[in-house]
């Protein structure tokens, strides 16, 4: 089951040693909203979600997952790649992408492509059936990252093979 912003949010905090008052003045905010927020009685709108990343100095992956613990998408996509020069492996050898590390990183967590194509939200066949180009040619970014999430693995790891 995927952490809450709120279990997120306070496990950052207490890893960085601030009271609830420290991190709300981190991002102008009051401490009564941090523990709202913590609780899980107040959602975080994206800008929100994103200041308070940036008082942790969070990376882009770990920024990506903070956003997607409160409900957004990702910000990791083909642009933010290049502006940190990770690019894909060109050509693209999606065969290699979706099918070896996809299918490695479910034996590793004893996990069948069908379970990881459903905690993503694809049908079985997106990833099963990624062959050639010709079949693959739905893929994105935000798919990547989809399958990315429920293997518990980043999209840069997931597109590039390299951990960040």
């Amino acid at each position: 089951m995927a952490e809450t912003f709120g279990s997120v949010l306070m496990r950052h905090r207490l890893d960085a040693g601030l009271t609830r008052a420290e991190l709300a003045a981190m991002v102008d905010c009051h401490e009564t909203y941090v523990g709202a927020l913590e609780g899980g009685r107040r959602t975080p709108s994206r800008r929100g979600v994103e200041a308070f990343a940036t008082a942790f100095g969070l990376g882009v992956a770990e920024t990506d997952r903070f956003l997607y613990a409160a409900g957004y998408a990702p910000r990791t996509d083909y642009q933010t790649l290049y502006e940190r020069r990770v690019r894909p492996p060109e050509p693209v050898d999606i065969d290699e992408i979706f099918s070896e590390r996809v299918k490695r990183l479910c034996r590793e967590r004893e996990l069948s492509i069908s379970q990881v194509a459903y905690a993503a939200g694809l049908p079985t066949g997106t990833i099963v059936n990624c062959r050639d180009s010709a079949h693959c040619a739905g893929m994105t970014a935000h798919t990547v990252h989809r399958v990315a999430v429920a293997l518990g693995v980043s999209f840069e790891y997931l597109w590039t093979g390299v951990a960040s």
